[in-house]
């Protein structure tokens, strides 16, 4: 999905993980070794995992989940993980 101010929404894969590691350390978060693993652990869990990216490594990242509530029948969706790197931020990612 991209727009016309060049910024595309896209889902992650293993192939992604060096510059979700880069996205991570940026905004000081730990990055795991085995992030790529983890990544594919997600996906096989059935988690959606959607980065932003405009030119170069990914601007953002959010992870979330679908779940069923008492209070609805439809699910609803549980975020996991959400980061915008500082260089991104206030920018409408």
């Amino acid at each position: 999905m991209a727009s016309r101010y060049g910024l595309e929404i896209r889902a992650a894969d293993s192939v992604d993980a060096p510059g979700i590691t880069e996205l991570l350390q940026a905004a000081g978060l730990l990055a795991a070794a085995a992030l790529a693993a983890r990544l594919e652990r997600l996906k096989a869990e059935r988690a959606t995992i959607l980065l932003a990216i405009e030119w170069g490594p990914p601007s953002g990242l959010i992870v979330f989940h679908a779940r069923q509530t008492l209070l609805a029948d439809l699910p609803c969706a549980f975020v996991s993980t959400l980061v915008v790197g500082p260089d991104a931020r206030r920018r409408g990612i």
